[in-house]
């Protein structure tokens, strides 16, 4: 359907103690428009962008083979 976007959710956020807070990543990505909206995957909590970037690729084939019925055929 579209782009998967990745983003550190954390980017110049400031603990209590004064200090950056980890980065944590995100995927994002949108589905079908529904009654007149766009449907929007996103998870977040990732420690690594490696890690957001495979889960956010399977989760978007996952949503895009949805549906899809594969029927043997008898032709050679």
């Amino acid at each position: 359907m579209g782009v998967i976007y990745y983003r550190n959710r954390n980017k110049g956020k400031v603990g209590k103690n004064g200090r950056p807070l980890k980065p944590r990543w995100e995927y994002r990505f949108a589905g079908a428009i529904v009654r007149g909206k766009r449907i929007i995957f996103s998870k977040s909590g990732f420690a690594t962008k490696q890690e957001a970037i495979a889960a956010g690729t399977k989760a978007q084939n996952e949503y895009m083979s949805t549906g899809a019925v594969f029927v043997e055929s008898q032709m050679s």
